[in-house]
């Protein structure tokens, strides 16, 4: 018995028993700033499964978890001053209905009375605890705040009717922490509840989620991009379309190939038989008898 694949298997079973059944009504907090398509495909009875995350990435975001709770803990046994609604054993529910049984819950990290930021004192406000990675802690250094982060906190403070976020992040690899403030995004708020909004009138109208316009901006879709200074610009998946557990539903036929010296994502009926193709579908495997570009080198495959 291999103790790897032992520990691999059984984080792959525990995520799986995680997941949310999929025929609810409900639609969680953490789920704020999906697009429609996406939403849809969480809510699926069938056909839209998710990718499994392999257990790397279960260890992954379990070490997120622990440092969230430890931190929240310490918070709860330090007597810290403010209304959190929130125990060693876990935070309060909260929820939004929306109509027809549907809602919107969430468990928010705390509400703080007041708090002072560089000399700025806050009343009411939401605290979001987020533990990050070497690139999520750049940019927080950088003030740039995801805007997944804005929408799921403005949500909440929508809920709770609060003006300001207070985010304390931490590093997971070497724990510092950092800290910053800004005021609920109503835009955000107003954006969300419309693609819900859209998400429950498609599902109640009985479309599937290819039916409703693919998920859009820079960071999805088949787009150009160079990955390291100086190499040859390729045509990738969108950061957000690689990390989605759904992606192979919106890319299950496609490849991508040289044509001209250029590279392109076509439809996989539409490939040449003498084809050099680089990648298919989202898994990048190659086809028998195709070639595969390995930098600037062809190999047969």
């Amino acid at each position: 018995m291999n103790p790897m694949k032992v520990i691999d298997r059984v984080y792959k079973e525990e995520r799986a028993k995680a997941l949310p059944p999929v025929n609810s009504k409900t639609f969680r907090i953490s789920s704020i700033g999906w697009q429609p398509r996406k939403l849809m495909m969480a809510k699926a009875q069938e056909g839209y499964e998710a990718k499994a995350i392999e257990g790397r990435g279960v260890r992954t975001f379990e070490v997120g978890k622990q440092r969230h709770d430890a931190l929240r803990k310490a918070l709860v046994l330090g007597g810290f001053s403010g209304d959190i609604p929130m125990t060693e054993a876990g935070e309060k529910e909260i929820r939004l209905p929306l109509g027809g049984g549907w809602e919107i819950v969430g468990h928010p990290d705390g509400i703080l009375n007041e708090i002072e930021v560089k000399g700025t004192k806050y009343e009411m406000v939401l605290l979001e605890i987020k533990t990050v990675g070497a690139a999520g802690w750049r940019s927080v250094k950088a003030n740039e705040i995801d805007e997944g982060y804005i929408a799921q906190a403005s949500m909440y403070c929508h809920i709770l009717n609060l003006k300001w976020i207070y985010f304390l992040f931490e590093k997971k690899d070497s724990q510092h922490l950092a800290e910053v403030i800004v005021p609920m995004s109503e835009q955000a708020v107003n954006q969300s509840l419309h693609d819900i909004g859209f998400t429950i009138g498609s599902i109640e109208a009985g479309k599937t989620p290819m039916q409703v316009e693919a998920c859009s901006g820079p960071d999805y879709g088949y787009q150009m991009r160079t990955r390291k200074r100086g190499e040859m610009p390729r045509l990738s998946l969108g950061w957000r379309c690689s990390y989605c557990q759904y992606v192979q539903h919106c890319f299950p036929t496609h490849v991508r190939m040289l044509e001209g010296g250029k590279q392109v994502c076509v439809e996989e009926l539409a490939v040449p038989d003498d084809a050099v193709v680089i990648s298919h579908g989202v898994d990048v495997i190659p086809r028998g008898g195709w070639k595969m570009l390995d930098g600037a080198e062809e190999m047969d495959v």
